[in-house]
This record gives C-alpha cells, structure tokens and sequence, in this order.
C-alpha cells in the first residue's frame, strides 16, 4: 500500500523547521544517500512504501516527512534520525582516537556495499571481545 503524505499545499513551502541544536538538511541528505547508493526516487518510494512524487517533493523541500516515514528513510539509509535531519558531528566529539576516527570518515565515503561489510566485521570483532570477557568473569568466578 503507497502512502501520500502532504505537509501543507504542495505549492507553498512549508515554514522553516530549523531546530535548535543543528542546522535542517533533510532535502539535500535525502538527495545525497539517494544519489549515493544509485537509487532513483521511485526505487526509494518502493522501499519505503510511499509515492515516487513524494521523494520528489522531500528532495525539494515542498513537503516534509512524518516522523515514521522520516524513520524509515533512516533504516532504510542505516543512519540515525538525526544525521538525516540535521548537519551534526558529533562522531568527532565521542572517539577520542584521532586514527580510528580517520578510519571512519575515509570509510564513510565508500560504497554502501563496503560499509555494510565493516559494519560486520566490526560487530563480530566487539563480540568477540564481549565474549572473552564474559569468560574471564565465569574462569574468575570459578576460582574464587
């Protein structure tokens, strides 16, 4: 079922939703992760079960997404609510490794494919660690 959404006449702008605490970018992000996997509008209308002319109108600011359709658009790109929203950085403010953010920021710029794959081998890495710990815990227990 195809949802059509409308956040006030589709000839008039809606009014600025600038939030406090970073700059809105939602039009230009939309447009950017679309872009950047090779979707047209359709494919992520499909995707996300609304209509073609809607990513249209997200991309040109005329309409504005509920916030489950807002959502969606951030599973579907794997990103948080936020980064899809607004012009935050805040992943510079939480790593302190200077290298391992470095990593990061070249990464991001690789194809979805790719970060879909060191997303998993990260996971499987911090499982592992999660693993032994719980290990050294049992084996210490034990001794005690």
């Amino acid at each position: 079922m195809l949802v059509h959404e409308m956040a006030g006449s589709a000839r008039s702008k809606p009014k600025d939703p600038t939030p406090v605490a970073g700059r809105y970018v939602f039009p230009q992000r939309l447009r950017e992760l679309r872009k950047h996997r090779n979707w047209s509008q359709a494919e992520v209308a499909r995707r996300i079960h609304v209509e073609r002319s809607l990513i249209g109108n997200y991309e040109l600011g005329i309409n504005q997404p509920t916030i489950g359709t807002a959502l969606r658009l951030a599973d579907l790109f794997e990103i948080t609510l936020d980064s899809l929203v607004l012009d935050v950085r805040e992943a510079g403010d939480r790593i302190h490794d200077r290298q391992l953010l470095d990593f990061f920021v070249k990464a991001d710029s690789l194809p979805w494919e790719t970060k879909a794959m060191i997303k998993s081998l990260i996971e499987g890495l911090l499982a592992k660690v999660e693993l032994e710990k719980i290990r050294l815990s049992q084996e210490s227990r034990a001794e005690s």
